[in-house]
């Protein structure tokens, strides 16, 4: 059960013996913060073959551990904030089912598996949610810098959600931003998904757009 209400002890080996970090749950600004401060650059080395750097990523997860650590007697060095924050932040797939016109998702999360059930939205609604969370700007010597704004992920998902499993409270407007993102992430990996369909039944009819009617 991802408990919400409590704070998080996370324990960190040592040469030293084991250090606990407690911490409480990041705000959704916290988590806007830390994405924000992180930038990701992309290199062309040729061939097809990139390579990815994140600058500020230290600087960003130690700004936040400082702000969430209950136990701050207990110092942590850059390294350790990193892990801890990445532990904070996991949410791996581990299922996608359709069901009807929404979509099943299932996240693998620090405290346990945790399940979104969420409408599909329009793709004009998540083309515009996904450009306003990634801005790439081209760079000198075959770089491209990418910013990210995990914000406007809140709106489209809160707008969208129908279920929540595995959390220890029913208002869905509490679970966390990078939660959030992650569901949005799947979507729009799931709705791009365009297949084929080389035959359609005599009884049967394309989705229409709305507004569009279907021409003779």
């Amino acid at each position: 059960m991802y408990d919400l209400s409590e704070n998080i002890d996370l324990v960190i080996p040592s040469p030293d013996g084991e250090k606990i970090c407690s911490v409480r749950q990041p705000t959704a600004d916290e988590w806007i913060t830390r994405f924000k401060t992180r930038i990701n650059i992309i290199r062309n080395l040729g061939n097809g073959v990139t390579q990815s750097d994140v600058q500020n990523r230290e600087k960003a997860d130690m700004a936040l551990l400082a702000a969430i650590q209950q136990n701050k007697e207990v110092v942590f060095d850059e390294a350790e904030a990193v892990t801890v924050i990445d532990q904070l932040a996991t949410c791996d797939v581990v299922n996608v089912e359709k069901v009807g016109k929404s979509y099943e998702i299932t996240l693998q999360t620090i405290l346990g598996d945790v399940t979104h059930t969420v409408r599909s939205p329009y793709h004009k609604e998540l083309k515009k949610t996904t450009d306003a969370i990634v801005k790439a700007r081209g760079g000198r010597f075959n770089t491209t810098t990418l910013h990210m704004d995990i914000a406007p992920a809140a709106e489209l998902y809160d707008s969208h959600i129908e279920k929540i499993e595995g959390y220890n409270i029913e208002d869905k407007a509490l679970i966390p931003l990078v939660h959030k993102y992650k569901v949005i992430d799947v979507l729009q990996g799931e709705i791009s998904n365009i297949t084929v369909k080389s035959k359609v039944a005599a009884s049967e009819n394309f989705p229409q757009a709305p507004g569009q009617t279907v021409q003779a």
